[in-house]
């Protein structure tokens, strides 16, 4: 009886020890991913407000064509 308490013991403290490893290598994966993702938004937001600059640019531009063109 007391071998299969053992081999029980062993088993399960397997597998706890397992579990741990696999939840530390998810935990970096997903820090790693979420990494990633937050450089692609940086870098879509730095596009949006390029193109905001472009746009009102454009549109000075365009105020200055228009009152040249009355002259």
């Amino acid at each position: 009886m007391t071998e299969a308490i053992v081999v029980a013991s062993i088993g399960a403290l397997a597998s706890v020890i397992c579990q741990i490893i696999i939840s530390i290598k998810t935990n970096n994966l997903t820090t790693y991913r979420i990494g990633l993702l937050e450089k692609k938004v940086e870098k879509h937001n730095n596009m949006v407000e390029r193109l905001y600059v472009v746009e009102q640019r454009s549109k000075s531009n365009q105020h200055r064509i228009d009152e040249l063109e009355e002259k």
